[in-house]
């Protein structure tokens, strides 16, 4: 039940290819509209263009895949994360863009502590739990 935080590649397509297991992709286009969301198994194939942001959510017997990319050097963007493009933006500018509280900024720009791309399904479960209790 790991998710693949979302992300984007600026510089080149993806082809996916699945080796085992199941998972959940979504992805969307430049403009945010969902133009995959559906389930991947062993064998199958899905392209993803570059600039289209995708996720990516394991089921319980796990997900394994690899990617091709059309570049030698494509350069990854993550939306989440410690890694993420959020983090560099200066915490009003966030707060302002997403129509948020200086403290929600803040949470969103850091609540995923050190992770990188991979997020736990424990913290992930808790955090949803949180939101939705908050709301």
């Amino acid at each position: 039940n790991a998710l693949l935080t979302p992300h984007w590649t600026v510089n080149a397509h993806i082809v996916m290819y699945v080796t085992a297991g199941q998972g959940r992709i979504q992805v969307v286009d430049h403009r945010g509209r969902t133009v995959f969301d559906g389930e991947l198994r062993q064998q199958q194939i899905l392209l993803i263009p570059q600039n289209f942001a995708v996720a990516v959510k394991a089921r319980q017997e796990g997900f394994s895949w690899v990617s091709f990319k059309t570049s030698h050097n494509a350069i990854d963007s993550q939306i989440a994360g410690k890694r993420s493009i959020l983090r560099a933006l200066p915490v009003d500018v966030v707060a302002k863009a997403y129509l948020l509280s200086r403290e929600e900024s803040r949470s969103l720009k850091f609540n995923r502590g050190d992770e990188m791309a991979v997020f736990s399904p424990r913290l992930h479960q808790q955090l949803y739990a949180e939101w939705q209790n908050s709301k």
